[in-house]
């Protein structure tokens, strides 16, 4: 059985040592961390700069008498070189690429054909020769405010002199460098219950 020696005094001393050290250790693991120092606070956001002034209306420029003259002037024109066939004065009343519509009820329904500029003055070139297609205005209504201008106007319609139909054309023109030009003609077509007629 090995004899057991009494322990060194240097033996001693690094036990302590050791021991202080883990002991230290312990009470370090438990002091408190100091906080981070304060994060200074953050300045204040500006103040939202109030929403801008609504602009004023413009007003629309007020329609002359003048105006007015010269708008009507332009459908009268369409329909006196569509009574003439001059078609490239036909032409000239449109912008291009202007549009056309008609409104008509086929079998108890409502149909809306739209058509070109090119394909009207197309069949006006192609009717009868020594046919007129006379339409004949009644009580137009114009209305100009600015670049915009539109004509609403009765109509009756004759192939000769044969009465063909009436209804009614809604133009919209627009200012241009060219003048006053139509950028959109719709009309309805019907047989019945035209005024004037039986």
């Amino acid at each position: 059985m090995p004899t057991l020696r009494p322990a060194t005094p240097s033996l001693v001393a690094a036990l302590a040592a050791v021991l202080s050290l883990g002991a230290a250790t312990r009470v370090a693991a438990q002091e408190p961390v100091p906080p981070p120092p304060p994060t200074p606070p953050a300045a204040p956001a500006p103040a939202p700069s109030p929403p801008p002034a609504p602009a004023a209306p413009v007003a629309p420029v007020p329609a002359s008498g003048e105006d007015e003259r010269q708008v009507l002037a332009v459908v009268e024109r369409l329909f006196d070189a569509m009574r003439t066939r001059d078609t490239a004065a036909l032409r000239a009343q449109f912008v291009p690429g202007a549009s056309l519509a008609t409104t008509t009820m086929r079998n108890g329904q409502p149909v809306v054909q739209r058509d070109s500029v090119e394909a009207f003055v197309r069949s006006i070139a192609s009717a009868p020769a020594g046919l007129l297609l006379d339409e004949r205005l009644r009580d137009p209504q114009v209305r100009v405010s600015d670049g915009l201008a539109s004509v609403w106007v009765h109509y009756d319609f004759y192939a000769g002199e044969r009465f063909s139909h009436c209804g009614v054309d809604a133009f919209h023109l627009a200012r241009t460098t060219a003048g006053w030009q139509v950028v959109q003609l719709a009309d309805t077509r019907r047989r019945e219950g035209c005024p004037g007629r039986p």
